[in-house]
């Protein structure tokens, strides 16, 4: 993941650096894990990826469309499987990639242990986000996020 890290939001002045961190570990998923298109999506928008189910043949079948489709539910539980091993593999990565003070922060919220049990990437990543981007629950909602904007517009850039 080269030097990519989940921080805290007074660890680092880099205001991207959840979103560097994330495109890093989409990098990561599409060159090392199996069949991956649905962890991009995944974490492109922080939400669960639902994969339909094959529509079922209309019946009578002949044996060709039959075997079709038998084909098509086997690709399909291929890819449920794909999908849940690679969260599962994402949330440790990303569990190791958080420094020692966003993991402090992170064991100390309350839903840390429903998440935990669970491995939920897709949760994780919401924490860490809410950590790094500095909205804080103790405060209005629509403050921290002003609060985040303003930060975000306020970047110097380097030349």
């Amino acid at each position: 993941m080269s030097f990519n890290v989940f921080q805290c939001y007074s660890e680092t002045s880099d205001r991207n650096q959840f979103e560097k961190t994330v495109e890093q570990l989409g990098h990561y998923a599409t060159t090392s894990l199996n069949n991956a298109r649905d962890i991009k999506v995944m974490l492109s928008f922080l939400t669960e990826v639902h994969i339909l189910e094959p529509v079922d043949p209309p019946f009578p079948t002949t044996r060709t469309q039959q075997r079709m489709w038998e084909r098509k539910v086997d690709q399909h539980m291929d890819r449920v499987d794909n999908y849940k091993q690679n969260k599962y593999t994402l949330y440790s990565i990303a569990l190791g990639q958080c420094s020692p003070v966003m993991k402090a922060k992170l064991k100390s919220m309350q839903n840390f242990a429903a998440i935990a049990q669970a491995h939920n990437i897709v949760e994780l990543l919401k924490c860490i986000k809410s950590v790094s981007c500095r909205f804080d629950n103790r405060i209005y909602f629509l403050e921290a996020l002003i609060n985040a904007k303003s930060a975000f517009y306020c970047i110097k850039q380097n030349p």
